[in-house]
């Protein structure tokens, strides 16, 4: 059974769609009504459940004069669609900034889609502060375009943290991964680590830039001239799912700085999130299993 009916006491009432271990499915949408039969007479609310295909990254930080690169990750029938990348949100117009198709471009932004990965990548170079806000990742499609929130934030000089990474890190089995994790000026020389898991025996090294840059499928190297060091894992699995940290060792007077990153690698389901017409809200795009309710008061 994937539909369940919830009353509450104050008279609202909920249809969750759900199923053990699995997530709404592409043919879950449509329209659908919210309604209460009563003899005689039913009233009811049109609703519009919209499965949407598209995964990203909530939150992406960098400096000014920084960069970044954002994952938007899509399902396979939008593969061949056009994709884009605007400024704006749900709420108020979307500027188109670059597209696949070529027809926008833009000096300090490009985008590239990969359609083995089944993502496209959105990089912004030279960051001012004027670029902060919030950003969509866009797939066209026939009349309703699929669009995800990102929000690009931008530090300045001086609240620059010692150690910063992706909280969440998202890979495509059998595909490779790099983890971008940024550091201040007084680390530039520090040996920089990347380490998995924070169990008893705290979090056991996998790589190192002194003197061990790669270990099987995991390399690490340090770019000082961007103040970043990044970690490249190839040929995903499951087993690599976990809790990582990047890691610098610190010279005196500094002390020794971490950051968690959780690493989860999807075996390929799409992910979705419910949608109204009349009132949109968006969800938290996760790729770990979810309920999605409708509620009419």
């Amino acid at each position: 059974m994937r539909l369940a009916l919830v009353t509450f006491v104050s008279g609202a009432y909920s249809v969750v769609v759900w199923g053990p271990g699995e997530n709404l499915r592409e043919e879950d949408e449509g329209w659908y009504q919210c309604g209460i039969s009563i003899p005689g007479f039913d009233n009811g609310s049109p609703v519009y459940i919209n499965v949407r295909k598209v995964q990203v990254l909530e939150r992406v930080i960098s400096q000014i004069k920084g960069h970044i690169t954002v994952q938007c990750k899509y399902h396979k029938s939008y593969t061949d669609r056009v994709k884009y990348w605007c400024k704006g949100n749900l709420l108020f117009p979307c500027s188109t900034l670059v597209k696949t198709d070529g027809s926008n471009t833009h000096s300090r932004i490009s985008i590239r889609d990969d359609k083995r990965e089944k993502a496209f990548y959105i990089t912004m170079k030279d960051l001012t502060k004027d670029d902060e806000g919030s950003y969509m990742c866009g797939i066209s499609r026939f009349l309703f375009d699929d669009k995800v929130d990102v929000y690009v934030q931008v530090n300045e000089d001086a609240t620059i943290p010692d150690l910063s990474g992706p909280v969440n890190v998202i890979g495509q089995a059998s595909s490779s991964k790099t983890i971008r994790c940024q550091y201040s000026e007084g680390y530039r020389n520090s040996v920089k680590y990347w380490c998995k898991g924070a169990g008893v025996d705290g979090c056991s090294p996998v790589v190192n830039t002194e003197n061990k840059e790669t270990e099987g499928r995991t390399q690490i190297r340090d770019d000082p001239s961007n103040r970043e060091f990044l970690i490249t894992i190839r040929d995903l699995t499951g087993q690599d799912t976990g809790l990582y940290y990047c890691q610098v060792k610190a010279q005196s007077p500094l002390r020794d700085q971490q950051v968690k990153v959780h690493l989860y690698v999807d075996a390929g389901k799409s992910t979705v999130s419910t949608t109204s017409k009349t009132q949109e809200e968006s969800t938290s795009l996760s790729p770990f299993p979810q309920e999605f309710c409708l509620s009419a008061v």
